[in-house]
């Protein structure tokens, strides 16, 4: 796999579902929380959207040639309005997700498998196409843990697999793996998008659990 070919809201697709099954490693909705937040980290890399106290805009509405952003452009408000990252986040996450997957399945990464839960309702597995791109992104990801997350696009991704509820699925084990974990928290804070999807997590987990007790 040619990482510089990949996007972050394709590459967390790929750190978070199992190749072989295509069944995700975590929860499914905390994922695709993680990849608009990627989408978004992305926008604002390329210039295209701006942010400022909990809310984004867009302030270059040219395409940008790549389908998965360009989608997401079209998914904000237009330009001089702006939109709440995180009701942008939780709107948008599963079409973000789709698209990024249909981008993978298109280069031959993944397939889609469209299943029914009880017959009825709708879903997808993303199983690995045939080479594995899933093991490369992987094994990159844990080497960046191992040395400390040395770029910044790779501290980016850290702090979304992280606000996901990826980091024990993608990195486990004790001592140096539990540092790096403790590592990617502290990230998952400091960027905008990794903490709009980390609160985000956080209030479904309060409100399933409100729900249990």
């Amino acid at each position: 796999m040619d990482t510089t070919t990949v996007t972050l809201p394709e590459e967390l697709v790929l750190l978070a579902i199992d190749p072989s099954s295509g069944r995700p490693r975590g929860t499914m909705s905390h994922t695709r929380y993680g990849v608009a937040g990627a989408v978004l980290a992305e926008l604002e890399a390329a210039g295209r959207i701006g942010h400022d106290r909990g809310r984004i805009s867009v302030s270059d509405g040219r395409p940008t040639g790549d389908p998965v952003l360009d989608s997401a452009l079209g998914r904000l408000p237009a330009a001089g309005k702006a939109v709440s990252a995180r009701r942008w986040i939780r709107r948008e996450s599963r079409e973000m997700t789709e698209v990024s997957a249909r981008s993978l399945a298109k280069r031959g990464a993944i397939r889609i498998e469209k299943r029914r839960a009880l017959g009825l309702f709708p879903y997808h597995r993303y199983p690995s196409a045939g080479r594995d791109w899933s093991a490369p992104a992987l094994a990159r990801f844990q080497g960046d843990a191992k040395v400390g997350f040395p770029d910044a696009r790779g501290r980016m991704l850290a702090a979304l697999v992280s606000a996901s509820d990826l980091a024990r699925r993608v990195h486990p084990g004790s001592g140096d793996a539990r540092r790096a974990r403790k590592e990617m928290r502290g990230f998952a804070r400091e960027y905008w998008q990794s903490d709009a999807v980390r609160r985000l997590v956080s209030a479904d987990k309060a409100s399933a659990a409100n729900a249990a007790s």
